[in-house]
């Protein structure tokens, strides 16, 4: 009787969790790994257990799976993720059901969830899951994520548990949330959801606190105490990102699919708004600066967005953050991108000052809508402060002063009236802001052409001489960007 058992493992960064896997289940015939490009020991580890080790980029976690099913040679297969292990009874158990002729062709395995030191017993996290079938007899769906095995004979269930260590801490949870949700809605999108008007409220308002009360009270949650108002809680979350993000794909994000996106409504765009508030304070608070810079670069063009180039922006930040400065102003915000950069390369308790001129030619001056967002930007400890308003009158400059408490600035960075007066202005009236050892800034130093009005060339080649200063700029035969640094 043919009892060789293939256990398939996907991966991605599991250098923490992988091993103890691999311990669990090193008496099986074959170990398959499918690794996603892993950056940490992932795949040295596991060449410790197995030389069958495939990488593949992830495009669905169906897929992927499917992917390592198809490379094992084992009449019966196992499905692991890396975060689980089966626990000795159940090793025992599962020996005994594939080396003896049953009536079953796959099995149901029950998960046991350890989250944030304790082991969860409601919330719907403690069920049985089929993981161990014939290979002949199952097969994974494409779905992108939530994938389930099909299998095409009898069902059996398996009585001792696999152990499942998921999050550590919140934090890693809302990690895992943002990717999750991700996959989620790109999944639903594919089926042909769309968010409009008739069902908006249902998915947004009524849909997340049924999910909550469902996980909470009907799943008895409350039993599992703070951890199980947690998982209740996020639960509730994950139901409005998943249809925030479905809005998101068929609104202009780039990358989705489907027909080409038209541009948002303006009550969709105070939508997106209040969604990527949400987004900004839960999931950016960790990131450093290249981080940062992917998370304004990809896909969050529209709603948050440099106009910088990104490598020179990524520069000049490296630059700003090994001196960690408490007063940033800014002046010319637009679309937010180095406002919420600034944020992450400043000190945590920073005061960071915007002033952006609604309505200016060279494209400043963002609507009242995006205030909510751009406070958000704020990590704890730090204060954003907005002016909407003319960098050029006294007033302005006074009020500014009185914001920052006529404390010193680190940081100006110069990036509003682009015209030589208009540039030349704003470094007259706020450079005595800075203090010296601070930094002052220009984007667009760049020869520009004549017909965009950009003169800022020329104000940068009359007073870099007479500071410290550098020049970032990528590509010496660009017509655009560059950023010109002055050390006072």
């Amino acid at each position: 009787m043919d009892a060789r058992l293939s256990v398939v493992i996907i991966t991605k960064n599991e250098a923490a969790n992988i091993r103890r896997c691999l311990e669990s289940v090193k008496w099986a015939d074959e170990i398959v790994i499918v690794d996603d490009s892993s950056a940490d020991d992932t795949v040295e580890i596991a060449r410790g257990y197995t030389d069958k080790i495939y990488e593949k980029k992830m495009e669905g976690f169906g897929e992927q799976k499917q992917f390592g099913v198809d490379k094992a040679t084992g009449k019966w297969i196992l499905v692991l993720d890396a975060d689980e292990e089966l626990s000795p009874p159940l090793q025992e158990e599962m020996k005994k059901a594939i080396g003896t002729e049953a009536s079953f062709d796959a099995y149901r395995i029950w998960r046991k969830t350890f989250y944030m030191g304790e082991w969860i017993r409601h919330c719907d996290w403690y069920v049985p899951i089929l993981r161990l079938f014939k290979k002949a007899k199952g097969r994974f769906d494409m779905k992108y994520v939530h994938e389930e095995i099909l299998a095409s004979g009898p069902v059996g269930e398996l009585k001792n548990p696999m152990h499942h260590y998921s999050y550590k801490n919140i934090a890693q949870h809302v990690t895992k949330l943002d990717k999750f949700t991700s996959y989620d809605a790109k999944e639903l999108y594919r089926q042909g959801l769309r968010i409009e008007p008739r069902n908006m409220f249902w998915y947004f308002a009524v849909k997340p606190p049924l999910s909550f009360i469902r996980k909470f009270v009907l799943m008895r949650g409350f039993l599992d105490g703070f951890n199980g108002l947690v998982i209740s809680a996020f639960t509730a979350l994950a139901v409005f990102l998943n249809y925030a993000k479905v809005w998101e794909m068929q609104n202009g994000r780039p990358g989705a699919q489907g027909p080409a996106a038209r541009a948002p409504s303006y009550p969709a765009r105070v939508f997106y708004a209040l969604y990527f508030t949400i987004a900004v304070r839960m999931f950016t608070a960790g990131y450093g600066i290249r981080e940062s810079v992917d998370f304004v670069f990809n896909g969050r063009r529209g709603m948050i967005r440099p106009l910088q180039i990104r490598e020179e922006i990524t520069k000049f930040l490296e630059i700003v953050a090994a001196r960690k400065p408490r007063m940033v102003l800014e002046i010319g915000t637009n679309v937010g991108g180095t406002l919420f950069l600034f944020s992450r390369a400043a000190s945590r308790d920073a005061s960071i000052l915007s002033i952006d001129l609604p309505g200016g030619r060279f494209g400043g001056g963002y609507r009242l809508w995006r205030v909510l967002l751009y406070k958000a930007f704020a990590l704890p400890g730090q204060k954003i402060f907005l002016i909407r308003k003319d960098s050029h009158r006294v007033t302005t400059l006074k009020e500014a002063a009185t914001m920052l408490k006529d404390k010193p600035v680190d940081l100006l960075f110069i990036d509003g009236d682009h015209t030589y007066e208009g540039v030349r202005k704003d470094f007259e009236m706020y450079s005595p802001l800075v203090r010296k050892g601070g930094i002052i800034a220009f984007h667009d130093i760049v020869v520009h052409a004549p017909e965009s009005g950009c003169e800022v060339s020329r104000f940068w080649e009359e007073i870099k001489p007479r500071y410290e200063h550098a020049e970032i700029i990528a590509d010496t035969d660009q017509k655009m960007g560059g950023i010109g640094v002055l050390f006072a």
